[in-house]
C-alpha cells in the first residue's frame, strides 16, 4: 500500500470516529441506528487518473438485522457477525443534484478541509438515510418500488 493510500486510510478511520463510525468485520464503518439497524459507510477510490491523487467516493447504506436473519433462516450463506447494507447507493445521488460525488486526496489536499466537507456531507444527507430507512415500513416501500440504492448483492450473494 502506497503511503498516500495509507495516510488515506488513516484520515477516513479519524473522520468516521468523530461521527460515531466504527469499521467491522465487513469493509463498512458501522453505526447503530436502533436496535435493529446500522448506518454503514462505505469508501471507494480510485487512483488511475492522475498520479498522485486518489478519488474518493462516499457510499452511504443501512442495514437491517431482521432481513439478514430471515435470509440466513431460508439458506442463504451469510456471515451474521458482518454488517453489508441492503440499501447503498453513492451519497451524492441522496443530495437534491443527485449526481455522483467525489473528493480529490493528494499530497498538497488540505486534509482538514477536505474531510471536513466529506464528514458534512455525511451529516447532511447520510443521516436523514439512516432515520428513513431504520423505519422498517420505509425499508419495505424502497424495497417494493426498486427504490435507488437497493443492493441485492449483500442479501443475495
Amino acid at each position: 500500500m502506497s503511503p498516500l493510500r495509507k495516510e488515506l486510510e488513516k484520515h477516513l478511520k479519524e473522520m468516521c470516529q468523530e461521527i460515531g463510525f466504527k469499521k467491522n468485520r465487513s469493509r463498512y464503518y458501522v453505526k447503530q441506528i436502533s436496535d435493529d439497524t446500522y448506518g454503514t459507510l462505505g469508501f471507494s477510490t480510485a487512483s488511475f487518473r492522475y498520479k498522485g491523487h486518489i478519488f474518493i467516493s462516499c457510499l452511504a447504506g443501512v442495514y437491517y438485522r431482521p432481513l439478514e436473519e430471515l435470509l440466513y433462516r431460508c439458506g442463504v450463506s451469510l456471515d451474521l457477525k458482518a454488517i453489508y447494507p441492503v440499501l447503498n447507493h453513492q451519497i451524492g445521488y441522496f443530495t437534491p443534484t443527485r449526481k455522483f460525488y467525489e473528493w480529490d486526496y493528494h499530497d498538497h489536499a488540505d486534509s482538514a478541509e477536505l474531510f471536513g466537507e466529506i464528514k458534512d456531507t455525511i451529516i447532511e444527507y447520510g443521516y436523514p438515510v439512516f432515520q428513513k430507512y431504520s423505519d422498517p415500513d420505509e425499508l419495505l416501500t424502497a424495497f417494493q418500488n426498486a427504490e435507488v440504492g437497493i443492493s441485492p448483492k449483500s442479501t443475495f450473494s
